[in-house]
């Protein structure tokens, strides 16, 4: 391995090859002001050496897989650079994250995790990463977010990031009751299963699944982070409550609860009101979509049951009160949004009687065709609910 005064740090991959590199240093020949960097790449069958230019500096080299990967910062970004090494080695791809910086420098704060059976090196990986807020440049106080990026046919993308709730300010000082230089560093990735988690300080953090809308694949056990989540689902954890706002309008209702439901609208510009639209003649329930562009009202027409489920949902547009469609469901409403001809909707966990057989359904992302009402498609979601028995002296009343 060539040799080096400079502090070097060295990655051995699953393709028979050794990755090394100086790190912090840009290589020599570097105009002033630049921030590159490079990688050197032995192979351990015939000891040949390539090297590979960067555009931003290297302060950690880690294995993805089978492959490699140089992280460090750049000209006003913090670069992530995939090395392929199967064949003559290459950058495969580089992701440049904005005025940013690594969160933790220690070697645990870094974790790839392969996709189950991948033959391409895609998964997910994870880093602290710390973002500057001002004009001087300050970090985003002494924690760092978690960062979340794919890796799916050589190729970076941002899937998320998880932030705890005192990322965005100074950590609280507990006098150090805990520990001031903790052996796990400040922030790092956690993956148990399909679950992430983020160690964020004092703050243990969970983040969510990206489900694609269309065909109901799970895209990655992604991050997302709290800030991307509107502040009335995060108050009550469920659907927007009134006042509705669909562009130009805001909405609510009046009446339901087994009698006349009507949607009553009012110009947002002008405060104008609208022409009050009766939806239904006897709604038990309502709720908004997810992204307050329809309105679910519920009726109870049947029995209950596979043949004749309990509910009928019929879904208006909330700006104009024109029906788009109806399902049949044995839950009174759920979460849901229309995403082109799909109804997408959660169906949370719920029981019913079929042909004197008691059936369980559990926890679930459905999407039906709102033109046909059919099934597309089901993704079964895992339920964290305890159902079970309470302990003694712990019983609802």
């Amino acid at each position: 391995m060539p040799a080096t005064s400079d502090y070097m740090a060295v990655t051995r991959s699953n393709n028979n090859a050794a990755v090394w590199t100086a790190l912090g240093l840009s290589p020599p020949g570097t105009a002033s002001g630049d921030i590159t960097g490079a990688v050197s790449v032995v192979s351990l069958a015939d000891y040949g050496v390539t090297r590979l230019g960067l555009p931003h500096g290297v302060d950690r080299l880690d294995a993805i897989g089978a492959d490699a990967i140089a992280i460090g910062s750049g000209r006003g970004a913090l670069g992530f650079s995939a090395i392929d090494l199967a064949g003559t080695p290459r950058i495969a791809d580089t992701f440049l994250l904005p005025n940013a910086r690594e969160g933790e420098t220690r070697s645990h704060a870094f974790f790839f995790r392969p996709d189950p059976d991948s033959r391409d090196g895609s998964g997910l990986l994870g880093l602290p990463v710390a973002r500057f807020l001002d004009r001087r440049g300050q970090p985003q106080g002494n924690s760092a977010g978690i960062l979340f990026l794919n890796r799916r046919g050589g190729k970076l993308s941002e899937a998320g990031a998880l932030n705890g709730s005192t990322v965005a300010g100074s950590n609280a000082d507990d006098g150090c009751q805990a520990s001031c230089a903790d052996w796990y560093g400040n922030a790092r990735p956690i993956f148990i299963g399909d679950r992430i988690f983020a160690l964020l300080g004092y703050e243990l953090v969970e983040g969510t699944a990206r489900v694609n809308a269309q065909t109901g694949d799970v895209i990655s056990a992604a991050a997302a982070s709290l800030a991307a989540i509107p502040e009335k689902w995060r108050s009550n954890g469920s659907s927007p409550r009134p006042p509705w706002r669909s562009g130009n309008i805001a909405a609510s209702v009046d009446g339901g609860r087994g009698g006349p439901l009507t949607l009553k609208r009012s110009n947002v510009a002008t405060g104008a009101a609208l022409p009050d639209r009766l939806l239904s003649k006897n709604a038990v329930t309502t709720i908004s979509s997810l992204d307050q562009h329809h309105l679910l009202a519920a009726e109870r027409v049947g029995a209950g049951g596979e043949e004749d489920p309990e509910y009928r949902w019929v879904i208006f547009a909330m700006e104009t009160g024109d029906r788009i469609t109806e399902l049949r469901r044995d839950v009174s409403a759920g979460p849901f949004f229309l995403w082109k001809d799909n109804v997408v909707f959660e169906s949370p966990a719920h029981g019913f009687r079929s042909g004197g057989v008691w059936v369980d359904e559990p926890l679930q992302i459905r999407a039906v065709r709102a033109s046909s009402g059919s099934p597309v498609w089901t993704s079964e979601l895992r339920d964290l609910e305890y159902r079970g028995p309470l302990p003694p002296g712990e019983e609802e009343d």
